[in-house]
């Protein structure tokens, strides 16, 4: 992410399916359903910014571009709480990536 401009968080990063607590912080243990929730509401104040489908398929088309037989699925804030990757008051980052593939969509917001 460094040499993208982004923060660099080194181990501060956790995996949707394999560091997630039974209902963090959703009860679908899906790793996919936690994209389209933070795509839903600004992070700040909760202001709308996606519907709920334009959100699922915003997800539903970036997960879409990586092999679902090796797909990693990270984020900055999770369980051990939240690792900041911009400058901006709130931010939460998800990466997938897979054997030929990385992607992040990173949603910034500010209070």
């Amino acid at each position: 992410m460094v040499s993208i401009g982004f923060n660099g968080i080194g181990a501060g990063w956790e995996d949707l399916v394999w560091d997630a607590k039974p209902n963090w912080p959703f009860t679908s243990k899906e790793p996919k359903a936690h994209l389209p929730a933070f795509m839903r509401k600004g992070i700040a104040y909760s202001v709308d910014w996606l519907s709920e489908p334009e959100a699922a398929d915003f997800a539903t088309e970036f997960y879409n571009l990586f092999n679902p037989a090796r797909l990693r699925h990270l984020t900055n804030g999770m369980n051990n709480g939240w690792n900041p990757v911009t400058h901006s008051t709130f931010d939460r980052a998800f990466v997938a990536m897979d054997t030929q593939l990385i992607g992040a969509i990173v949603i910034q917001d500010e209070d």
